[in-house]
């Protein structure tokens, strides 16, 4: 299975806490980050692939940056905000219960950010793929 979805990478931000007047917690995902999932699911559901209960996957993640004017032609890969490890987790907990029921079915990983070519734009290519066992 393969999508891409068009937008800024992010990362997978934190939840975060509110204390009500009454002395009551709530906890809520911020807007960015249900936003950037809500678009990740929509791009998988447009490819209508899913995986059963207890497949094991691997899953690629490339996160393509703008390259800035000032970064040298020479670098592929950004060393910027956010940090891959947030990426992967935004992308793989916007897919539990979409394309596989459960995150822990992801067994294996490869994630890296690189520089858009010329003309295109940001986004996050990603590819999940059933890992075959031997024997």
């Amino acid at each position: 299975m393969y999508f891409r979805v068009d937008m800024t990478p992010i990362g997978k931000a934190r939840a975060r806490t509110v204390t009500g007047r009454d002395g009551s917690v709530h906890s809520y995902t911020p807007q960015s980050t249900a936003k950037a999932e809500m678009l990740i699911r929509s791009a998988a559901n447009r490819e209508g692939d899913s995986f059963p209960a207890g497949t094991p996957l691997d899953m690629i993640i490339v996160a393509w940056f703008h390259r800035p004017k000032s970064a040298p032609k020479s670098r592929m890969f950004p060393v910027v905000k956010p940090d891959i490890d947030n990426v992967v987790k935004l992308v793989i907990d916007a897919l539990s219960g979409v394309v596989y029921p459960d995150d822990n079915q992801i067994c294996r990983f490869e994630a890296f950010k690189a520089y858009c070519k010329d003309g295109d734009i940001p986004h996050i290519d990603v590819w999940i793929f059933e890992l075959k066992t031997e024997g």
